[in-house]
């Protein structure tokens, strides 16, 4: 069949007029022509996840942002406490807003109340070092586990791990402490140590002070850096001298540097950021 032909042939078809079906009747018989002709296939899983993935997507944050933040409240569901952690390897000392300074162990938690300025309160998982700045119209309190501590001004080391249970040992000041469950309460002076253990208080005496006697400048550095964190980098035939010094945890470590360069007449240089301390002759 030629192109004229078929042309032609079309042409009639096209002017042709046909009887019409009723509206109604020709909506239903389309509607079950596009039911057969456009029938759409369940979409495959992987497709299914790209629709849904931004619910789920939102669920999941929400489940996240619950979970950490559960993770991030001090014993007994209080809320209005900030967080400092220490999750390095060294000791991380931290400023309090009122300038009390803690020497925060590694692996511990420091809780500290929001309106610092009005209720001095922490609370401690951990081990940590305190020196408490002193302000007698607002008493400091430390809540480790069971345990109540109260200071006005002071120094102390304490360990309050559900492992061990509770060790204070006072340096400086005076503390009180009382435990949940228990009647009454324990007044401490500096050389004495508190420990709550199994359910049990018991004071004991312990030494405030580390003697080095004739010991080398090297293992005193090892003393510096389990204490405060810092890093001693010096010459060799340096760290090789010895030297006889007593200290105290509640020392400053300024104090314990500034010496040591006054007995062997050195330079000191400080980086904070780098929590290193450079002797040199």
């Amino acid at each position: 069949m030629d192109r004229k032909r078929i042309t032609d042939y079309l042409k009639v078809l096209w002017e042709q007029e046909y009887p019409r079906k009723p509206t109604a009747e020709m909506e239903t018989s389309w509607r079950h022509f596009s039911e057969k002709a456009f029938k759409r296939k369940a979409p495959p899983l992987y497709r299914r996840w790209y629709v849904v993935s931004p619910a789920a997507a939102a669920v999941l944050i929400l489940l996240i942002f619950m979970f950490n933040n559960i993770g991030n409240k001090p014993a007994g569901g209080e809320s209005g406490y900030m967080i400092a952690q220490n999750s390095g390897g060294r000791v991380k000392t931290l400023y309090l807003p009122d300038s009390t300074v803690v020497r925060l162990q590694p692996k511990s938690t420091l809780y500290y109340a929001k309106n610092f300025g009005e209720k001095r309160s922490v609370k401690l998982i951990g081990e940590a070092f305190f020196d408490v700045t002193r302000n007698e119209a607002t008493p400091f309190t430390l809540a480790g586990l069971n345990t109540m501590t109260t200071v006005l001004g002071t120094s102390f080391h304490i360990e309050a791990l559900p492992e061990k249970g509770v060790m204070l040992q006072l340096y400086e000041g005076s503390v009180k402490m009382e435990v949940e469950g228990l009647e009454g309460s324990w007044e401490l002076a500096p050389g004495q140590q508190f420990d709550y253990i199994g359910g049990e208080v018991d004071i004991d005496l312990f030494t405030t002070y580390i003697d080095f006697e004739n010991t080398t400048l090297g293992k005193v550095m090892e003393y510096i850096l389990d204490t405060y964190g810092y890093t001693v980098a010096a010459d060799q035939t340096l760290l090789g001298k010895t030297v006889t010094l007593r200290v105290s945890k509640s020392d400053h470590l300024s104090d314990i540097i500034e010496t040591i360069a006054a007995i062997y007449g050195l330079n000191i240089q400080t980086d904070e950021g780098l929590k290193q301390i450079t002797l040199s002759e």
